[in-house]
């Protein structure tokens, strides 16, 4: 997508935050495998009149909520894909960005999993994710983009991450998976020798990086103008280099995991229980931890100032 940058900040704002700065909505933090949302203002997206006059505008709040991030981990031959399979068919309709990463043994997958959001329900994303997903996989292939933004961390990685929004579809072999209450994009970034590449940069920094992503569906017709974020999700200080780190899910030995047809939820879907959401002052969630503690519902992801005014309390897992 050669549509311009796609970020709030002035160019000397992104360097600042790049450098650490704790201005605007990032909140810095020190603590590893964590997540949270970022404000969807800090995205820019098609406007009104795009078609005519090329002009973003500032993102309004995504459709759909982020609930979880996993990262899967698996020995053997088989990739982590269909991730959808194990999800029971009478649960809330679900959202899966499943980022397979370039690892042969173990394979190694980010998961992030989306619900819709009824105060944020939106008619006309609605109509367009239903026509996505009746779309086939060639099609799919021209709508599905990614907006990447480096909250922080060295240069170097800024450089290769880079801010333009993308058309993963285009450059990176996609599978789709989709059921009555799912929509699945397994994304092989292995796939692409550029995305390698960067892969290779931001895996060994990755316990410095906070990286923030966008996922939407491309409007290319003036009567889905503007557009409109499905979610976000903001990732701090993956600590990839510990092969104990108690936030992979491991799931070897799980293959009817990636059996079709498969009936056994090797791991749990998300607990979408607001009633018993959390309101504690720290708003980062542990990655897997949806996952690894199935009895407790992640908490309710507080708003952006809320997160913005309350400092960062070090997770325990």
């Amino acid at each position: 997508d050669d549509d311009g940058d796609h970020h709030h900040h002035s160019s000397s704002e992104s360097s600042s935050a790049a450098a650490g700065s704790k201005g605007g909505h990032h909140h810095p933090t020190h603590e590893t495998n964590v997540w949270d949302e970022p404000p969807a203002s800090e995205f820019h997206v098609r406007g009104p009149r795009y078609l005519e006059d090329g002009k973003k505008i500032v993102a309004s709040s995504p459709a759909w909520r982020l609930v979880a991030i996993d990262c899967l981990r698996k020995h053997g031959k088989a990739s982590i894909r269909d991730v959808g399979r194990s999800y029971p068919r009478d649960a809330a309709p679900t959202f899966i960005v499943n980022m397979m990463l370039p690892a042969v043994d173990p394979h190694v997958s980010f998961c992030f999993w989306f619900h819709e959001d009824a105060s944020r329900r939106d008619a006309k994303f609605a109509e367009r994710l239903r026509q996505f997903r009746a779309m086939s996989d060639k099609e799919k292939n021209e709508h599905f983009k990614v907006i990447p933004y480096l909250a922080e961390g060295p240069w170097v990685a800024k450089h290769a991450l880079g801010s333009k929004p993308a058309i993963i579809g285009r450059a990176i072999a996609t599978r789709y998976y989709v059921t009555e209450n799912v929509t699945e994009i397994d994304i092989d970034v292995a796939s692409s020798s550029v995305a390698l590449g960067v892969w290779r940069i931001m895996k060994g920094a990755a316990k410095a990086l906070v990286v923030d992503l966008a996922f939407l569906l491309e409007s290319k017709l003036a009567a889905d103008l503007p557009e409109t974020l499905l979610g976000t999700a903001r990732i701090y200080n993956f600590d990839f280099a510990n092969s104990k780190n108690p936030c992979f899910t491991d799931l070897s030995g799980h293959e009817p995991w990636l059996a079709a047809g498969a009936e056994e939820t090797v791991v749990p879907p998300p607990r979408d229980d607001d009633d018993a959401a959390g309101s504690g002052p720290n708003p980062h969630h542990v990655l897997g931890a949806a996952r690894s503690e199935p009895a407790k519902p992640p908490t309710k992801l507080p708003g952006p100032a809320s997160a913005a005014a309350d400092p960062p309390k070090k997770s325990t897992h």
